[in-house]
């Protein structure tokens, strides 16, 4: 057992004993990922009394079109016009605990679970179903276009007070304290209530009797806070060759050559904030027997609702909260946040309170994708094939979210890493030999998922080597992949090598190809000409792309890409299309004049 193997499993145990001895009172919820099933799904769907069918849909609507997608599911596996279904955002109370929005996998887990729920039901649906809703409008799109309540900020209850919580431009872990505020300002302030320190706050709460003066309540106060002295710059604290310098790798995996490294590339990747169209909002209201609802734009309700049952010691039973539409989340809103401060101060006042966030709460309390630095290097072998690489990837934390998860316990999860930092690190193609290192520092930022993790920027830093590889190997781009992909083998990280080597051979039919291909690139290197390049998606194992630039005279770059999925057909298909609909327009433009 190697060394590094060793202090794994000793520290493993350590933190198996510490979790035990404490009865795991010390852990935050975790979030669950139950696998939808048919008793669900049928679940989904009822029956309003006027004939109309309802779906509750348990994947959360944030623009990306879920509702419209199962709602036309819906619709044509019942034979009734779109009209008669109306989707409904859900309650923790309305349907079985369900699976986060996450992971971009909605309609391929619901949609056949779906169709045999709608077998069952057109058994029993009534023949007037489809008379009963002809003419109306589906209500969520209805109350998008008229500005009727879609989101959390839209709700309204009696006797309803607004607040804010001021926060310190750092993180309260970083031990910035607030020095101070003007409190004789914010008594001037028409609307203001009052002021509410709270030790589950990242600062004090303000009061209002309207939202309207929540803004005016943040300029009047003229909060003052610490700045925490040596804090670290977040990009340089994640700095790949002080890291390798230092020897410090989190997770090692596989086993290279020694020698010469004619692929030496590094790329830094900055952060990057969700900003969101919506800035997030919540409403909390107590009952009379102490349970507890919540209104709120959430993409795991379920989660939320654990996470105030255990705010507030109350059993997930006597919380509720309604799920509501969101203005963008993209894996930002997969924690609890606002919805913790609305419950707080509704507590404390005990009245009903919407806490509103604004842009600048959203960059200071929400998480972000932390930033990376990757230094990738590959060997060549006398055929021109890539015989060793390795990728050493430094970043921060994506599903061990620093915004959740204490210090203490992400510290025990670096031993496992983090899959959503390295996702996509795995690249696609076959190599004699490679290795894969990682390291996670925890930053002063927040830090979490964005729009599909770690991919993003990993394939990115893969491509980009493997552009540099074939440059070294006097090799067409395109080709060059295609032969690393002809040996790949099958595995978790790409479940079909030969659709992703068929969708790039689709995506460059008809192009230059080999010497052609090659001089275009070398012209394009000189400042003329052009090239092209080519790049292969690793999570989902489905896009390819290539990409032909065409540099002018005038110094201006012109991009023509032809982009596919792994899907048979779908490149050759997408260019027909598109023609044929051209056509049809400038067919009806003709008609028209």
């Amino acid at each position: 057992m190697t060394a590094l193997r060793r202090r794994t499993l000793l520290a493993g145990s350590a933190a198996t004993v510490l979790l035990t001895a404490s009865g795991c009172s010390l852990l935050p919820p975790i979030p669950k990922r139950p696998q939808p099933t048919l008793a669900h799904a049928i679940g989904w769907l009822r029956l309003d009394d006027a004939g109309r069918v309802e779906l509750f849909c348990p994947r959360m609507e944030m623009g990306q079109g879920i509702h419209a997608a199962l709602r036309s599911l819906v619709t044509g596996e019942l034979g009734l016009p779109p009209s008669a279904v109306r989707v409904r955002h859900p309650s923790t109370a309305d349907i079985a605990p369900a699976k986060a929005t996450v992971g971009s996998d909605s309609v391929r887990e619901l949609a056949p679970l779906l169709r045999q729920a709608c077998a069952l039901l057109r058994e029993r649906l009534p023949r007037t179903a489809s008379a009963a809703a002809a003419g109306d409008a589906d209500p969520a799109l209805l109350a998008l276009v008229t500005g009727r309540p879609s989101f959390a900020a839209d709700v309204r209850l009696p006797g309803l007070r607004h607040a804010c919580v001021l926060r310190s431009p750092w993180r309260r872990e970083t031990g910035s304290m607030l020095l101070g505020l003007d409190d004789a300002a914010l008594q001037r302030v028409s609307g203001f209530l009052r002021r509410i320190d709270l030790p589950q706050l990242d600062g004090p709460a303000l009061v209002a009797d309207h939202p309207g003066a929540l803004q005016a309540l943040r300029d009047a106060a003229r909060a003052r806070w610490s700045e925490p002295p040596g804090l670290p710059d977040a990009t340089a604290a994640v700095d790949v060759d002080r890291a390798l310098a230092a020897g410090r790798l989190t997770k090692d995996h596989g086993r290279i050559d020694d020698g010469p490294w004619p692929v030496n590339l590094r790329l830094d990747m900055p952060s990057a904030a969700h900003a969101g169209l919506e800035p997030r909002c919540a409403v909390a209201r107590f009952s009379d027997d102490g349970s507890l609802e919540v209104w709120c734009g959430t993409q795991d309700p379920f989660f939320v609702r654990d996470v105030l049952a255990r705010d507030h010691g109350l059993p997930p039973e006597r919380v509720t909260v309604h799920a509501m539409r969101l203005g963008g989340a993209f894996g930002g809103r997969t924690i609890a946040t606002v919805e913790r401060e609305a419950a707080w101060v509704a507590q404390a006042i005990g009245v009903p309170v919407k806490l509103q966030w604004n842009r600048d709460d959203e960059f200071s309390g929400g998480f972000h994708r932390p930033p990376a630095s990757h230094r990738i290097r590959a060997r060549l072998d006398e055929r021109g094939r890539i015989s060793d690489w390795w990728h050493v990837l430094s970043g921060s934390h994506v599903l061990f979210t620093n915004a959740a998860v204490p210090p203490w316990m992400q510290r025990l999860t670096n031993l496992i890493g983090d899959d959503g930092t390295a996702r996509g690190q795995h690249p696609p193609y076959a190599f004699a030999r490679q290795r894969r290192s990682l390291v996670l520092t925890r930053l002063p930022i927040a830090t979490g998922p964005w729009r599909g993790l770690g991919a993003g920027p990993n394939v990115l830093a893969i491509e980009a080597a493997m552009d540099e590889a074939a440059r070294q190997a006097g090799a067409d781009p395109v080709e060059f992949r295609l032969r690393h992909l002809a040996q790949a083998p099958a595995g978790e990280h790409l479940l079909h090598p030969e659709r992703l080597a068929e969708v790039l051979r689709r995506a460059a039919a008809g192009r230059p190809r080999a010497r052609r291909g090659l001089r275009r690139l070398q012209r394009a290197q000189r400042g003329r000409g052009g090239g092209r390049g080519g790049a292969g998606g690793r999570r989902h194992p489905r896009h390819a792309a290539v990409v032909q630039p065409r540099l002018r005279r005038d110094g201006r770059c012109r991009w023509r890409a032809r982009a596919g999925r792994r899907q048979p057909g779908l490149v050759a298909r997408a260019g027909s299309q598109r023609r044929a609909a051209h056509r049809r327009r400038a067919g009806r433009r003709r008609v028209v004049r």
